[in-house]
């Protein structure tokens, strides 16, 4: 730092007047440091306290839709999360579902309709309203109009899949 000398010759060494300035200079900038250190552990409290506010939101509309909602790892297509509607419509419980590979539950009449989806899913981030033949636990078909959207999950993607059973419109 340069300091303005009495005499206005400006000069690195600090002397007489100026030895104060520095001091001052120091001690402000350390109080600023700390104010800001204060205040971060309340922001970040403040974030978490939002983010955990938006997951149960989530939880909240994904169990009570009455839209058949399904989360899956992309990766390996197993089951995060099934909502109840998807749970009662396709026959099966929660246990049966959670862990498992989508295609090891032979959930699709038609396969090429699921692969079609995903290569979409994963080349847009996005499907909307695509008609599926659903196969049920008790082996009947229904149809269903899939949405799918791709998320990001502790750095692992993930499609939500939403859709709504259209059979008695057929």
């Amino acid at each position: 730092f340069f300091f303005q000398a009495e005499d206005g010759i400006r000069d690195s060494s600090v002397t007489g007047v100026q030895t104060c300035a520095l001091p001052i200079f120091v001690s402000a900038w350390v109080w600023l440091l700390r104010r800001r250190v204060q205040r971060q552990p309340h922001t970040i409290r403040e974030g978490q306290t939002r983010l955990l506010q938006s997951e149960e939101r989530f939880r909240t509309v994904f169990r009570a839709s009455p839209a058949l909602m399904t989360l899956t790892r992309y990766s390996d297509g197993r089951f995060v999360a099934a909502n109840e509607a998807f749970l009662r419509t396709v026959g099966y419980r929660e246990e049966d579902v959670i862990g498992q590979p989508a295609q090891e539950l032979d959930l699709y009449a038609i396969p090429e309709e699921r692969n079609e989806f995903r290569r979409l899913l994963k080349e847009q981030g996005r499907v909307r309203d695509r008609e599926h033949r659903v196969l049920c636990r008790d082996r009947s078909v229904i149809t269903v109009l899939l949405s799918g959207e791709m998320i990001d999950i502790d750095g692992e993607p993930h499609a939500l899949i939403v859709g709504r059973d259209i059979s008695t419109r057929k």
